[in-house]
This record gives structure tokens, C-alpha cells and sequence, in this order.
């Protein structure tokens, strides 16, 4: 696995998550979107737009990003977690999937 990847560096916890969750570089370059944000972020990629990439995904993909850099990455289901999570949190829903 690369340390970096569209225009996105990953920090070496995101890289173990990456492997231990079984996230594919493929499944990052047509996720992650194009222009970067310099704020903290939850990057949210629905399961319905995981499906068109696989169709074995039961959750959703949350990638927490710091600007340019990549912090860690987990499957679950989104509204569990935002019942949970800080309401101030600045979430970043990705819409489509770019060209493999």
C-alpha cells in the first residue's frame, strides 16, 4: 500500500486500518474526492455508492481526513454513528464515484 494517494497522504494508523478493514487503493482513488478540504472532515461514502463498487458492502465507509491527510478509516452504519458522534463534526458526503 502506498503512503500516498490522490493528492491524499495517509498517516501510518490509516494505513494500518486501511489493511485491517480490508479497504482496497482501488476503492480510495474512485472515493476520495477531488478537491481537498484544509479542515478536518469525516469523508461519508454510502453503501448504495460502496455497491456500484462491490456488491458485498452491508455499511457505510467513514474516512476521517485532517486537510491533506488521511487519519483512519472504518466501516459502520452512519446514522448509529451520527446519533453518537459530536454534532459540530463537518461531514463531507460523497456523491458519486469517479472513473476506475
Amino acid at each position: 500500500m502506498e503512503a500516498q494517494i490522490s493528492g491524499y497522504f495517509k498517516t501510518e494508523h490509516f494505513l494500518y486500518r486501511q489493511w485491517d478493514r480490508g479497504i482496497p487503493d482501488d476503492l480510495l482513488k474512485v472515493i476520495l474526492p477531488s478537491e481537498v478540504s484544509l479542515q478536518k472532515q469525516l469523508l461519508v461514502v454510502s453503501r448504495k455508492l460502496l455497491r456500484k463498487y462491490s456488491k458485498n458492502h452491508k455499511t457505510d465507509l467513514l474516512i476521517k481526513t485532517d486537510g491533506k491527510t488521511l487519519v483512519t478509516c472504518f466501516y459502520c452504519d452512519f446514522q448509529d454513528y451520527f446519533f453518537n458522534a459530536k454534532k459540530t463534526e463537518n461531514y463531507y458526503f460523497v456523491e458519486s464515484l469517479k472513473a476506475k
